[in-house]
Parts: C-alpha cells; structure tokens; sequence
C-alpha cells in the first residue's frame, strides 16, 4: 500500500512518463484516454507490450487525483495473473508517484489478514480475480458501494483462464453505475461474453405467473409436482430463506430441502453447494448469493418466488439453468404492482417471457 505527496499537475505529468516499452499507437491512445476520460467504457484490442496499460492507468490516476485513504475504494483493476498485477502496481507507482491516493497489491500467495487490515483504506486495487472474490466473501471491512471504474486488463485471457463466472460474482457486488473499461490483445471473447452476460440461452423456457393469492401453497404444490427435478429458488432476503426452509422441512413436501444464504459461514455454504451438486433430485432455497457465479449442473427449474431488483438480477438468476446448451425451464413470481416495470426492463433486454393465466 503506498500513498505520495498532492501533485502539482501539469500536462506531462498528468500523462505520465512514457514507458521504454511503450509502443501504442499515440494516437489511439490518445482517444481511448479521451472517452476513459469522459467515463465512457472502452473496449480495447492491442497487442501485448504495446503500452495499453498507460490507457487505463492515467485515466485511472487522474479520476483518483482528489481522492484520499478516507474515500475508500474507487478503482478496480482485475489481471488474469499475479505477474500480470505486479507488472500493473509496478507501472501505477511510477505514473501516480506524485498523487495522494493510496494503492495495493490483490494477489494470491500474499498474507491475507495483513491485506485485510488496509483494503479498507486503499482507493485503487490491483489484483486477481480469485483473491478479490476471496476478500468480499470473507473480508467485513471490504465494500465497493463508492467504485467509479472497473478495468478488466487482459480481459480474453481472463476468460480463457476459466474466470467468467467468478466475474459474475465480483460484478454483481460492485456498484450498478459505474464505468467498465476493457482491454486484450484480441476482443473476439470478449464482446461474446460481454453480450451473454445480457441474455438468456435460447434454450431456456420462461414463464411468469401474477395475481397469486396463496403462494406459499403455490410453491408446496410446485415442488410436489416436480419430484424428480433440481429446483432453485431464489428469494428476496435471508430470513425468508431461513423461515421457508424450516417450514417446508416440516411439511416434508418428498425431496430433500436445502438453504443457502449470506449469514451462513463459507464452510457451511460450500457444503450445502456440494450436497446441492451432488443429488439428483433435490430443491435449493436461496438469496441472490447463488446466483452470483456458481456453478450448479444439471438445474432443471429456476424459481423466483419474489420480484428481482432488476432486469440483470432476473436474467444472472434464471442463469442457473439452461447451461452448456442443455434445457432449462424458469418461472417469476410477479405481484399486479410490479408487472409492468419488470416486463419493460425484460423487454429492453430482449428477455422473452410468457405470461402463464
């Protein structure tokens, strides 16, 4: 973690030194810092050692130039690799030398409680996908709610490293509004997921029904005709997890029953996700923690018995099934009052769902 002096900034140092390797095209670069500048997202393809990192990293430093260690977090920036993160801090500490702001190293094989005690007071994270995962799940002081800029550096190589859904998971607890600049030496993965992450599978069947009266009655009857399925079942909050699974262990509705939510200990989530995996059979009651990167093969039916945030809450949600091109099948619980704003945010994202009378 470093912190340097208040800067006098005049335009050459506002853009930095130039690199002995930088080899970008200063033109290119001079746009994409342009529209990072002006919070556009940026989606970048340059050949490795061509100095893209300054395109990323002087935006960064210049939206971080009043920032302090009390402002907390404003800036992520996610590499595929250690290496790839160290090369990273190394460039930021000489192009934000003379700024206030603080910055750290994320990475895996570092001392974690050491890494815990200052990631609270750190304004730009450099670091891996796994170990920033690993702080938001189990470091309390970690919080992103004030993030203005998400760089995912090599972003194809993250991809291919098989990081996806923990990207998934990162996202959904960052900041909905924010700026996402990206960068690799190809795009072709990139945009590809870039437009997935907006959509749902072509195979994947979806349906809602409105107006219920009785719906726990509804989801009793719902899990007692689909015996021999693997249900989810998302829910709004943790105490409705933790209430519903008690009284439908009690109604023993013929499968086995289980709950994951946020209270829960990491310990105990991972063993509820294994024995969920691991039957064939079986419905999972769960908060929006399971729909944030996990993996569960073979869902046939994703439920959501309450009304998502959002449209791109609904479609991470409904993305527990119909994965690897196999069927899936997904039912939304509307109340009358919540309709027609969720049908429009459905359709603004192509999202096509049959109302079931």
């Amino acid at each position: 973690m470093e912190k340097g002096r208040r800067p006098n900034l005049s335009p050459k140092k506002k853009m930095g030194k130039k690199s002995p390797t930088d080899t970008a095209d200063p033109e290119k670069r001079q746009q994409t810092i342009g529209f990072a500048l002006h919070g556009k997202d940026v989606l970048g393809a340059a050949k490795t050692g061509s100095g893209k990192t300054l395109s990323f990293l002087i935006p960064v430093s210049i939206g971080m130039f009043v920032w302090t260690a009390m402002d907390g977090l404003g800036a992520l920036i996610v590499s595929p690799t250690r290496e790839l993160a160290y090369q990273t801090s190394e460039v930021l500490r000489k192009v934000g030398k003379n700024h206030e702001f603080s910055a750290g190293l994320i990475i895996g094989g570092k001392d974690l409680k050491n890494e815990s005690e200052k990631i609270h007071r750190t304004n730009i994270i450099i670091c891996t996908p796994g170990r920033l995962l690993q702080h938001m799940d189990e470091t309390a002081a970690f919080h992103a709610s004030d993030l203005h800029m998400l760089v995912l550096d090599e972003a194809d190589r993250i991809l291919d490293m098989g990081f996806a859904d923990t990207i998934d998971a990162i996202v959904e607890n960052l900041p909905k509004t924010r700026q996402t600049p990206l960068f690799s030496a190809t795009q072709t993965k990139s945009v590809k997921y870039l437009k997935a992450k907006f959509s749902t599978p072509a195979t994947l069947e979806q349906n809602y029904v409105c107006e219920l009266h009785q719906k726990v009655n509804m989801l009793f009857s719902f899990i007692r005709s689909h015996l021999q399925k693997k249900v989810i079942v998302f829910f709004a909050c943790c105490k409705e997890v933790q209430y519903l699974f008690r009284v439908f262990c009690r109604l023993r509705p013929g499968m086995p029953i289980l709950a994951l939510h946020g209270k829960q200990q990491q310990m105990k989530r991972v063993e509820v996700y294994n024995d969920f995996i691991k039957k064939k059979n079986a419905v999972l009651f769960a908060t929006d923690i399971a729909a944030r990167g996990l993996d569960f093969p073979a869902v046939n039916w994703v439920l959501q018995f309450v009304c998502p945030e959002d449209a791109n809450t609904y479609i991470h949600r409904v993305g527990r099934t119909a994965r690897y091109k196999e069927g899936g099948e997904a039912l939304l619980v509307l109340l009358p009052s919540e309709e027609e704003s969720m049908l429009s945010q459905l359709q603004e994202k192509k999202v096509p769902i049959n109302r079931i009378q």
